[in-house]
């Protein structure tokens, strides 16, 4: 956060937009003996790796890594990427201790990888290699029935007069939100030409796996918008998000208002309280 919280033109806990963000890891790499205020070179590795996201043998991107966000979201790899629930975090159940048993996130790629790509319930998920033909296998079988959902065509949804609204939050712990704006740049790609494209995709800086997760305004309204969009033709211009009080709405004390932006644009600080969704505007940076 000290290296990249202002690049919006204000040091407010938030990062508007994390691909700015040049933070390496390495800089907190132990130099003598291994303590809690440093990085052991294992540990800067593995940062490193996820934040990358997964590679060909060749180089070539399978996946994006996740991001360099809130203070905070490197907590929450805990639960999503190994199945371990911190201990101070409140109600939830014990970290797994029988080993023989999938953390609870990993039950996703197992499954899918058992009953769905290979049709075997004793397929060991753990060595499924991107390198080889697992890959291939995986990528016929989601792509035969549409499931892998990256088909950026949406000319007859759009010829019914469909509209999508796409939004994800910064700090997804458990998806790479650059998957989300690849599919919404391969969205616009087919869409070339048209005066009106049918999709939007708003970013929601601090947002974590879903709306009313994570340390940033993450809870707004996106269906009104939507409806407003396909009834009357008003394109959504930005989202106003709101954070509560322990992210908490029945609390009904909001501590913060931010505008969501229409990607590529984001939200920059004009001036008074940063807490107000009205001393911020967005804008699209200059290429």
């Amino acid at each position: 956060m000290n290296s990249c919280d202002a690049t919006d033109g204000v040091a407010d806990g938030l990062i508007q937009d994390p691909r700015k963000c040049t933070f390496d890891p390495a800089s907190l790499r132990c130099s003598v003996l291994n303590s809690s205020d440093c990085l052991t070179e294992a540990q800067v590795d593995g940062l490193k790796a996820v934040y990358a996201g997964a590679a060909k043998t060749d180089g070539r991107i399978i996946y994006p890594g996740l991001m360099k966000s809130d203070p905070g979201v490197e907590d929450s790899w805990a639960t999503w990427i190994t199945g371990l629930v911190p201990p101070d975090q409140p109600g939830t159940a014990e970290p797994w201790s029988d080993p023989t048993v999938a953390p609870w996130q990993f039950l996703f790629q197992d499954q899918v990888l058992k009953f769905f790509v290979f049709a075997d319930p004793g397929y060991n998920s753990l060595s499924f290699d991107i390198n080889n033909g697992d890959l291939a296998k995986a990528q016929h079988v989601m792509n035969r029935g549409g499931a892998e959902g990256l088909n950026p065509d949406l000319l007859s949804f759009q010829n019914r007069g469909g509209k999508l609204l796409i939004y994800h939050g910064w700090s997804d712990p458990s998806f790479s939100p650059q998957e989300t704006i690849g599919y919404y740049n391969s969205v616009i790609q087919e869409q070339e030409g048209l005066t009106e494209p049918s999709v939007r995709l708003f970013m929601v800086p601090g947002m974590q796996h879903c709306i009313g997760t994570g340390p940033g305004p993450n809870v707004f309204d996106p269906l009104t918008s939507l409806v407003d969009w396909v009834e009357t033709n008003v394109r959504p211009r930005t989202l106003v998000a709101a954070h509560f009080q322990d992210n908490d709405p029945s609390t009904g004390v909001i501590t913060r208002t931010m505008p969501l932006c229409p990607y590529p644009e984001t939200a920059h600080f004009k001036g008074g309280d940063v807490n107000q969704a009205s001393s911020w505007s967005c804008r699209r940076e200059k290429e």
